[in-house]
């Protein structure tokens, strides 16, 4: 037994030899690790990011499946993809043009001129894969421009932005893979909006370089790209005022006096920045300005000032708690069940990490700096819950999460918990009761019986996910607070950072509907649907410069119609989807009752002059394309010419060229009384049918017994119809009733006829320069020209547009933007021009500059003495060309400035080395 004792105790020393010498060989393996990844961590955030978007997004990067969407994101098919088959077009054939007629019956063309490196460098892409591949390259390349662009100029960007604060090598790069990854930059992404948090991201680089390094030549850029959108700029400098007093005065010894020399320097440099991109920020303020949703009638301040916003806030709540968890916790795409819809409503996840460390900092700050973080981060939560502070930070333009919200509230979170982990990093001692009681809490809001939330509701399997990687996180965050398993531990938490980031964001897009590549290759998505060659032999058989084209039908695969077709088919048309289309086109469509008036949806569908052909042949309409087997519009003068892969082409028989005479007119006052309203047996029937796919039956049958009490009953106008309706049924309809009530109540027939005798003339409008001395007025009992439906026929209609076609314009070149020619007046007429009315058309007249007139409501018009006359009309945007000076003139002076610092700098290393 002595002798067995002996041989134990001689072995002991070997043992703990062994064990020194693989606790050795591990803690140096460890420091090797560490050292490798601060060497490297630029090139393993890449690798993350990339890895972590082929786990997510393989088939969208190897084109099996392409961006665009055909259920929710609807509009990637329906606005993006013929936007940038139009744009490529315009690369090929005009360039330079600022205008289209592809868009609606015209509107302005707004291409971003690149004043900075990354917009040069994008541009120089686009043109390269546009010559090699055309508008295919578009398409293609449009996942891969927002994963490049986006993820991951996002992620790396935002790294250094970390270490400019001083964060250590590991913690900024879980915050740049969180950034990359963020719920918003997954799903915003398929509607294009993944690209404002690159923009914040840039904004906050741009500052702490300014603040911690002086490092000035970052902020102007950072502007360059935020002001592409003055209201993005505008919130985005709200948010950068709090975020500057969280970083300013969290240090005690900072005074107030510095804070405003720094607020001096970033509106100085952010006015270089405004300066440098006064090109592209003058003419994308034009561009929504001048249009229907913001000095039009469709605005929504009004509403919301007045606490009127018509929205629906059931679920809001609910659902802005729950997606921090996850976008998809209440659906994803179509099957989204929580408030508004699948984008529209809040998505504020950005790693569940962060939800379980935000905590932590206020435990570990000094009480000024937690009394700060504490009070911004309430500030901003408290816009989500109060919806009327929502709308003052929005400056009462609309209800939008999508505009700085969805980044604002996501990123404080994160930013606190960064804080968090790198202080854990540093010793700081992880508070495990603060921890627990976090994940209790986040637990609690996570099976919380919210009210507003229908039954079902919940992806269980997606809370059941949540749950699992809440607790692997706190898991991981308890094993960094024990310094034998915080190496571990970090190797563990990107691990499970890099499960959660690549299941979620593949959740985002598992049940949606995208585009395939051999859909796209088959019939382009839907638009190759026979039109396109219908089109191409129009243009082969008709050598007029100039007419447009009509279609009975909608290309695109997506569930919803499509307005957009010309952009991608090639014609010129009257249809448009667009946020912002020309204030002018709304304005005829509203004043001719074709839309209702300030109603903010109908001002972005425009079906323009679909089932109107009496508009349509004032306006140039020659063509109509039709998939019936009895077109409709066969009824109304337009014959069959030729059927291509099963569209039939019509043509209008009382087509009226581009640039005909008007000798007559008819005041706006006389045109108004022409248009009147009246509910008959057979328009109630039809209002109920359209009324009874969005309501129930219990739901209209009491209000359509109040309504048919007004059948036949007579009103001179939009007022007094309203005013009756309301009058019968004792309260205020829906927008959404009322509307349709109105579409299928108005009769315009009267005033569309007059049209084609005599332009409207409104002498209040100060945009018209029309003396009418010389024309004939057209009155109200003038029944050769106001001519109700029952009397009018083909005889008539021919008279007319004959009479029309008499004196008009022989175009001699037609561009886009520039157009010229030759027309013969035997007296004073006025020329009227379907495009709808922007001030930066010019015109001369005989070579001397002249002006046009807002004409027929919202088209353009001159009026020209008797004579020859030769025509030139030519389009730059108001002001265009003193914001374009202005850009270059500080393009220079920056970039200049730049070199000049740069040669000076090599200058001075060079002298330093020399005299060492």
């Amino acid at each position: 037994m002595k002798r067995e004792r002996q041989n134990v105790n001689k072995t002991e020393p070997v043992k703990k030899s062994v064990q020194s010498k693989n606790n050795a060989q591990f803690s140096s393996g460890i420091s090797k690790f560490k050292l490798f990844f601060e060497k490297n961590t630029l090139f393993l955030l890449v690798s993350a990011i990339f890895f972590i978007g082929f786990l997510a997004f393989s088939d969208f990067l190897f084109f099996d499946k392409l961006f665009f969407f055909k259920g929710i994101g609807s509009d990637s098919v329906n606005q993006d993809l013929p936007a940038l088959i139009h744009n490529s077009y315009f690369l090929n054939h005009d360039i330079f043009s600022n205008w289209t007629f592809y868009q609606g019956m015209g509107s302005s063309l707004y291409k971003p001129i690149p004043v900075e490196p990354l917009g040069f460098l994008s541009t120089t892409i686009d043109y390269t894969g546009n010559s090699l591949f055309g508008a295919s390259y578009f398409i293609y390349e449009r996942f891969w421009r927002y994963f490049i662009f986006n993820f991951l100029l996002s992620g790396i960007i935002f790294y250094y932005y970390l270490r400019t604060i001083d964060i250590k090598h590991f913690t900024a790069f879980i915050g740049a893979l969180l950034i990359a990854f963020s719920g918003y930059m997954v799903m915003g992404s398929s509607w294009g909006f993944s690209a404002h948090i690159f923009r914040a991201v840039v904004l906050l680089f741009a500052f702490e370089q300014l603040f911690v390094k002086n490092r000035w030549y970052f902020f102007p850029l950072a502007v360059v790209y935020a002001s592409g959108n003055l209201f993005v700029l505008y919130i985005y400098a709200l948010f950068l005022l709090t975020y500057s007093i969280l970083r300013y005065f969290s240090n005690s010894e900072n005074k107030l006096k510095g804070f405003l020399i720094l607020s001096g320097k970033m509106i100085g440099l952010g006015a270089v920045g405004l300066l440098l991109n006064a090109v592209n920020v003058w003419r994308n303020f034009k561009l929504m300005y001048l249009s229907p949703r913001v000095s039009g009638n469709s605005s929504l301040s009004e509403k919301l000032l007045n606490g009127d916003s018509g929205i629906d806030y059931t679920g809001h709540d609910a659902t802005a708690i729950l997606r921090f968890f996850s976008n998809d916790i209440l659906g994803t795409g179509t099957d989204f069940k929580g408030w508004f819809n699948y984008f529209e409503a809040p998505a504020f996840y950005i790693g569940l990490l962060s939800l379980l460390l935000f905590s932590q900092i206020f435990t570990m700050l000094k009480k000024r700096a937690a009394f700060l973080l504490g009070g911004i981060t309430v500030f901003w939560l408290s816009a989500i819950f109060i919806n009327d502070f929502r709308y003052l930070l929005l400056a009462y333009t609309g209800d939008y999460y999508r505009f700085g919200f969805d980044f604002f509230v996501p990123f404080l979170l994160l930013f606190a918990s960064i804080l968090g982990l790198n202080k854990i990093e540093n010793g700081a001692k992880l508070n495990l009761p603060v921890l627990g009681g976090t994940l209790v809490f986040l637990l609690v809001l996570l099976f919380f019986p919210y009210s507003g939330v229908e039954e079902g509701a919940l992806n269980e399997t997606i809370r059941t996910v949540v749950v699992v990687f809440l607790i692997a996180n706190a898991c991981v965050i308890f094993l960094m607070s024990k310094a034998h398993y915080f190496n571990i531990a970090k190797a563990l938490l990107v691990i499970v950072l890099i499960a959660e980031t690549a299941l979620f964001s593949y959740k985002s897009y598992e049940t949606r509907n995208p585009v395939s590549r051999t859909e796209f290759e088959t019939n382009m998505a839907g638009y190759d649907d026979g039109t396109i060659d219908a089109v191409d032999y129009v243009e082969k058989n008709d050598k007029k410069k100039f007419f447009r084209t009509t279609k009975d039908y909608s290309s695109g695969a997506a569930v919803h119609r499509s307005l957009n077709d010309a952009l991608a088919q090639g014609y010129y048309g009257t249809t448009s989807y667009s946020s912002f289309n020309q204030i002018n086109y709304v304005r005829f469509l509203e004043e001719t009752e074709i839309i209702p008036k300030g109603d903010e949806t109908a001002s972005r569908w425009l079906s323009g002059l679909r089932g109107y052909p009496i508009l349509q042949s004032i306006s140039s309409v020659k063509y109509h394309l039709s998939k019936s087997e009895t077109p409709e519009f066969s009824k109304f003068g337009f014959e069959l010419v030729k059927e291509v892969n099963g569209i039939k082409i019509l043509k209008n028989k009382y087509y009226v060229p581009f640039g005909f005479s008007y000798d007559k007119y008819i005041s706006k006052a006389d045109f108004d009384k022409l248009i009147t309203y009246k509910f008959t047996l057979q328009n109630l029937n039809s209002l109920y049918t359209d009324l009874a796919r969005l309501k129930t039956k219990a739901e209209l049958d009491p209000v359509f017994a109040k309504l048919q009490t007004l059948t036949d009953s007579v009103f001179d106008g939009n007022e007094s119809f309203v005013a009756g309706i309301k009058n019968v049924t004792s309260d205020t309809l829906e927008a959404q009733v009322l509307n349709t009530a109105l579409r299928y109540a108005v009769n315009n027939f009267s005033a569309r006829v007059t049209m084609l005798s005599g332009f409207v003339y409104d002498k209040t409008d100060e945009l018209q320069h029309i003396d009418t001395s010389n024309f004939t007025r057209i009155l109200r009992t003038d029944s050769a020209r106001v001519v109700q439906p029952e009397r009018f026929n083909f005889d008539l209609y021919k008279s007319f547009t004959d009479e029309l076609r008499k004196d008009t314009l022989r175009i001699t070149h037609f561009e886009q933007d520039y157009i010229s020619g030759e027309i013969s007046l035997p007296k004073t007429k006025l020329v009227f021009f379907s495009i709808p009315f922007d001030e930066g058309w010019r015109i001369k007249v005989n070579g001397k500059a002249d002006k046009l007139s807002r004409t027929n409501i919202g088209f353009s018009g001159i009026v020209l003495p008797a004579g020859e006359h030769k025509l030139e009309l030519h389009y730059s945007p108001k002001y265009f060309d003193l914001a374009k000076y202005i850009s270059l003139a500080f393009f220079v002076l920056f970039w200049g400035f730049i070199g000049y610092k740069f040669v000076m700098r090599r200058k001075r290393m060079k002298f330093t080395g020399n005299n060492l």
